[in-house]
């Protein structure tokens, strides 16, 4: 049996329902607050990532921004030095003044190097030269060299220091040949 009217049930039922609501609210809104303070360290460690991974492409890019540049500019060095043999042209290949020198070898000659010298004199005059170095068996074999040498129309001065001819077999020898104009 109930003592209490119905009124007043009415109005115990709707501050059960009040209460009850209100700490469901503060439940709801402590679960909430308390998951939005777990997330903000991933939050934060992820934004750090993700500045680290934008800077390593930045840095990526530039990296690909030179390489992509120096790709770029190989035709432009490459017409340069194009155009600088062909502004040379008028001077003979220097394999063919190789061809020539070694075709003048005799036998007791044993050529060791070539060198080519691309000089120019004080007036801006190509200079052209070679150096042959090697050994001779002998006085004799040294001189008809250098004579044939001096043969070729292609050489203009033939210069066999007097030191090469100290000895008088296996003689070290190296001969400066400047080029003709």
């Amino acid at each position: 049996m109930n003592i209490l009217p119905d009124l007043q049930k009415n109005n115990f039922y709707k501050g059960l329902k009040t209460r009850f609501l209100i700490i469901l609210s503060v439940i709801i809104s402590f679960g909430l607050l308390a998951s939005s303070i777990m997330l903000i360290p991933g939050y934060l460690a992820s934004k750090i990532e993700l500045e680290d991974i934008i800077s390593q492409t930045k840095s990526a890019k530039k990296e690909i921004n030179k390489e992509t540049q120096d790709i770029l500019d190989l035709p432009k060095s490459i017409n340069s030095k194009v155009r600088f043999i062909r502004s040379n042209s008028s001077y003979r290949p220097v394999f063919s003044v190789i061809n020539m020198a070694v075709s003048k070898k005799i036998s007791g000659i044993s050529i060791n190097s070539i060198s080519s010298i691309n000089a120019k004199d004080s007036e801006g005059v190509h200079l052209g030269g070679l150096t042959v170095s090697g050994v001779a068996k002998d006085r004799k074999s040294l001189l008809d060299f250098s004579k044939s040498l001096a043969e070729e129309k292609s050489f203009a001065n033939i210069n066999v220091p007097v030191n090469s001819l100290t000895k008088d077999v296996n003689l070290p020898f190296s001969i400066n040949i400047s080029f003709s104009k």
